[in-house]
């Protein structure tokens, strides 16, 4: 990569200067292809069942005059998820935050390249450095599979502590990764005395879960 962008005469400024750079080479297209090649099989392992259920999914988590002022992502990673709740709602403060350094500075280059403001921090889930109902929205993609069994509860604990009263907790999961269903029950349940009233769940397909707390 590196003869390809010298020849440019400076440093890569943005992802798709990066990504330019690196398409020809033999090693990131088989990367590529496999890539996208596990992502399909994911996908199509799941979709006759999510068809089925499409009516009934997209009645149970349809809130069409939810607004979020303070959005939170959980284990962000390099921020795919975080940019897009910036896209949905442009006035509000996005929040993210993931426990590896190197995400952490991947992430910020890729904010910074489409010019989102996001506030993107170094943190661990199981103890967030956020007050008490600081977030009106508070979610995770594909992230609770990533936590050991034993910090889960741990981490919706925390996420709970951090919603508002009134606010939202989304949580999207992948069977057979759904076991984090049966902890949200748990960890809003023992939510310490005074924590808000939340709507919160679990998404998880095939066959969408929420449990309200």
């Amino acid at each position: 990569m590196a003869p390809r962008l010298a020849r440019s005469g400076r440093p890569a400024r943005t992802g798709a200067e990066v990504h330019r750079a690196l398409r020809a080479h033999e090693y990131f297209r088989f990367y590529s292809a496999v890539r996208v090649t596990a992502k399909d099989m994911v996908y199509q392992s799941v979709r006759p069942v999510i068809e089925r259920g499409r009516a009934e999914l997209a009645a149970r988590a349809t809130r069409p005059d939810f607004r979020s002022a303070r959005t939170l992502d959980l284990g962000y990673t390099i921020g795919h998820h975080t940019g897009a709740w910036k896209d949905r709602f442009p006035e509000a403060g996005v929040h993210g935050f993931d426990v590896s350094a190197p995400c952490l500075r991947y992430a910020l280059a890729r904010a910074r390249s489409p010019g989102r403001a996001l506030e993107l921090r170094q943190m661990n889930a199981e103890q967030l450095d956020y007050a008490d109902g600081n977030f009106d929205f508070v979610f995770s993609p594909m992230f609770l599979h990533e936590v050991p069994r034993a910090g889960i509860s741990r981490v919706l604990r925390e996420a709970h502590r951090v919603l508002r009263s009134g606010g939202l907790m989304l949580h999207m999961e992948l069977l057979p990764n759904a076991r984090p269903c049966r902890s949200v029950r748990g960890a809003t349940a023992r939510a310490p005395a005074g924590s808000p009233p939340a709507r919160t769940g679990i998404a998880s397909a095939p066959g969408a879960e929420l449990a309200s707390a």
